[in-house]
């Protein structure tokens, strides 16, 4: 495990908002209050692409990212799908974005030990472009899914251990976050075909869980701060 005394918390906040959406806010008294937040989450690059190929050659490329979101009051799930178009070229490959989207509705398991998870999902994948003249982007269906993943959990969870404290205009701020992580194997299916997850190790599959709590405590004003 490995202990940072001073982060900050804006950082911090950032990896639990990139996650899925905050936890619940409790307030304990009129000058104190406790922000929550629990996660688990998965992930799987998923490619038809050879090991190598001739430069030109088209293959295809799906992320996925699965979380589940649980504490007293809600429990909400999320899984988003990007496709990509991958171009084979000498020692590399160009990766452009056909279409993405996401699903809130699918059938999603995954273990708070990162032994394993699974999901099962059809999603809409759309393209979207943005015009300055008109207030929401139009987006064009490009393709429906029907994917399948399951991850086995291999090897050790590494954890991490965040923790920051200040005060500022006359409140105490308190904030902790333990994210596990363990790595992955994957089985997978994209419209009722096999698909293996990309060899490369920066696209190695995942399972991984995060905790955070923040507490915030005010003094309470006093009479000559009413003046």
């Amino acid at each position: 495990m490995t202990r940072w005394g001073r982060i900050a918390v804006a950082t911090i906040a950032g990896v639990g908002l990139s996650i899925g959406a905050p936890g619940h806010a409790r307030a304990d008294d009129g000058d104190k209050s406790k922000i929550e937040f629990e996660s688990l989450n998965a992930n799987a690059t998923l490619t038809d692409c050879p090991t190598s190929g001739p430069a030109g050659l088209h293959c295809t490329g799906i992320v996925i990212n699965a979380g589940k979101i649980e504490d007293t009051f809600q429990n909400s799930k999320l899984v988003s799908v990007q496709l990509f178009d991958v171009e084979l070229i000498p020692g590399s490959f160009i990766a452009t974005l056909i279409g993405s989207g996401f699903t809130d509705s699918a059938k999603l398991s995954i273990k708070d030990n990162l032994k394993r998870a699974s999901v099962s999902a059809i999603v809409d994948l759309t393209n979207c472009t943005s015009d300055p003249n008109v207030p929401e982007p139009t987006c064009t269906l490009v393709r429906t899914v029907d994917i399948s993943v399951k991850w086995f959990g291999v090897g050790e969870v590494t954890r991490t251990h965040f923790e920051d404290s200040f005060e500022s205009g006359g409140c105490e701020f308190e904030f902790e976050n333990d994210f596990a992580r363990r790595s992955a194997t994957v089985t997978a299916t994209v419209d009722g075909v096999d698909m293996p997850n990309s060899v490369l190790p920066q696209f190695a599959p995942s399972l991984s869980s995060s905790e955070s709590e923040q507490t915030i405590e005010c003094d309470p004003p006093s009479a000559l701060d009413a003046d």
